[in-house]
């Protein structure tokens, strides 16, 4: 009898031991932090295109989209209306590094502020046109890349958007604390808002007939007095562009001084077949003090942004933005 019951508490020990042994003794694992690793590149990733034979031989690491909203605020999951989650890439090359990132977008939006014909009265010689600004579902895609700076709690932001950044294949600098993103100094009028006084300042040379997103400016636009002269060849429901893009910037402020740590991270992008593939570069010591310095064998706690044709928001969730879980990057 003393046998059996000793064989008894013998094989209640092995099966207790057995289950403890599967759910690692009843404590869920924790996810293990994705890390992005930067390579050393061998040759200059192309600031020309987001795509070249740098990135195929580097391995993407997928960062998930958790919250609809920042750390510290209302975490809400993410619903359809944002990418799930992103495809990360890093290089290092010249002292510089640079950032791939891909993800998903049903729709391209490149049409910020745009806007609308509305209503038109021919009087004579003359035509009064009435514009109504359309800010109804009309902003951009954007992007946040955030590096924490445990110096001090705050986060160093290179700051992406479609169309008002993109236009001049830049990135904006900028500081995210205590619930506030402030943009870096530096010298910024490289795209503008086309808006004086109620109406647009410019139109396009070719009138009506323009459908792009974003006006030239000085070599293809017009005054919008102009649109006065050629009225009839519009129709009620016809854009114009709410931003235009200054050429003569690539003739001004081209030096790292001019620009200040606004202006100090270059950017391409490319939109097909419902994806975005990005490409952010900046050098790992810029010298400028809003900037932080990415150090060789340093590992940064990250996180990334995006929207869905909206600005964003830090106070309150959306189900068109998201914000990603924290991974780490480390620089070689």
């Amino acid at each position: 009898m003393k046998s059996l019951v000793l064989l008894f508490l013998g094989l209640c020990l092995a099966f207790v031991a057995g289950c403890g042994g599967d759910d690692d003794g009843g404590v869920t694992p924790v996810p293990s932090k994705p890390v992005v690793t930067a390579v050393a590149a061998a040759s200059h990733p192309s600031l020309t295109s987001p795509d070249g034979a740098v990135w195929t031989g580097i391995t993407p690491v997928a960062v998930e989209v958790t919250a609809t909203s920042f750390v510290g605020k209302q975490v809400v999951r993410s619903t359809a209306a944002t990418a799930d989650s992103l495809m990360v890439q890093a290089a290092v090359y010249n002292d510089s590094l640079y950032v791939r990132i891909v993800w998903e977008d049903a729709t391209h939006d490149v049409f910020p502020d745009r806007w609308a014909l509305t209503e038109f009265q021919i009087l004579g010689d003359d035509t009064l046109a009435i514009f109504l600004r359309d800010t109804i579902a009309s902003k951009e895609d954007q992007v946040l890349l955030m590096f924490e700076n445990t110096a001090d709690t705050s986060w160093d932001v290179w700051c992406w958007r479609s169309v008002t950044t993109d236009g001049v294949w830049r990135a904006e600098g900028a500081t995210f604390a205590e619930g506030e993103l402030t943009l870096d100094a530096g010298s910024n009028f490289a795209v503008m808002e086309n808006y004086f006084a109620g109406t647009p300042v410019y139109i396009h040379e070719d009138s009506s007939e323009f459908t792009g997103y974003l006006l030239h400016y000085p070599e293809d636009t017009r005054d919008f007095n102009i649109l006065v002269r050629s009225i009839r060849t519009w129709e009620v429901g016809d854009l114009i562009p709410g931003w235009y893009m200054d050429t003569l910037w690539s003739l001004g402020p081209t030096t790292a001084t001019a620009r200040g740590s606004l202006l100090d991270t270059r950017a391409v992008s490319s939109y097909s077949g419902g994806m975005y593939t990005l490409v952010l570069c900046r050098a790992l010591n810029t010298g400028f003090a809003d900037d932080l310095v990415l150090t060789s064998g340093a590992t940064i706690n990250m996180r990334l942004a995006l929207t869905n044709n909206l600005d964003f928001r830090f106070d309150a969730g959306s189900s068109n933005q998201g914000f990603t879980e924290a991974f780490d990057l480390k620089i070689p």
